[in-house]
């Protein structure tokens, strides 16, 4: 990592190395999106958006992780943290191949950060970096106040993650589940399903408090773990 990244850019990464291209699983819609982005030599910067989440965490940490499999440099940005939330986690990022911005749309309205973010731009085509961002929808161009940050951000190849069907969820859990090492059934997951929010993010969250309450107890994931943990009795 270059030296002049702060430390906690690359935390969240390590968290999810798990995240792969090989085990997002997409919706029939966004097949041209995963080709563009595992070809680690596009040229045009990429902006992709979905409502609640609905994969981009996942294929920003994929792109990352498949560019340093290439031999290539990256970072991740996630601005949803508010320890990264601050020009200088924007304006200091030099000499990757890749940067990745997560949570765009929290620069919005705020001229010092959409002044940071247009700097990235600039030091990206200086420097012949790839740029990947992501936003919760496609209406981060509407509150943005730099006119051109919002041409920058035109400019860039566009991209909507589509929600997947409960089948496909369902299957996402269980590779996300198998993938950090957690002994969970299908009738787990099933359950899972049929007693909480059905978005892929809460379902991906509920696996995370499972993990822990496991560990913390000692017990395998099973039913009766989950109504206890969940408060489901």
């Amino acid at each position: 990592m270059h030296p002049s990244v702060p430390d906690q850019l690359t935390l969240d990464v390590k968290l999810h190395a798990y995240n792969t291209f090989d085990n997002f699983i997409e919706s029939d819609k966004n097949e041209l999106l995963l080709n563009q982005l595992r070809s680690e030599m596009f040229e045009q910067s990429v902006f992709i958006w979905g409502q609640r989440s609905p994969g981009r965490t996942h294929l920003l940490h994929a792109a990352l992780h498949h560019m340093e499999a290439a031999g290539g440099t990256a970072v991740y940005v996630p601005l949803k943290s508010s320890d990264n939330l601050m020009p200088s986690s924007l304006r200091n990022i030099n000499g990757f191949d890749l940067i990745c911005i997560d949570d765009a749309q929290y620069v919005s309205g705020n001229s010092e950060l959409e002044t940071a973010l247009f700097t990235t731009f600039n030091n990206a085509a200086d420097n012949g970096s790839r740029l990947l961002i992501s936003s919760s929808n496609s209406q981060t161009l509407s509150g943005i106040q730099l006119k051109d940050l919002v041409s920058r951000l035109q400019s860039c190849l566009t991209f909507q993650i589509h929600s997947l069907d409960d089948a496909r969820k369902r299957t996402a859990v269980l590779q996300h589940a198998r993938a950090r090492g957690l002994g969970i059934s299908e009738s787990v997951v099933d359950y899972l399903m049929s007693r909480s929010e059905r978005s892929l993010p809460m379902l991906i969250g509920l696996l995370g408090q499972l993990d822990d309450k496991s560990l913390q107890q000692k017990r395998r994931i099973t039913i009766p773990l989950v109504k206890e943990a969940m408060g489901w009795m």
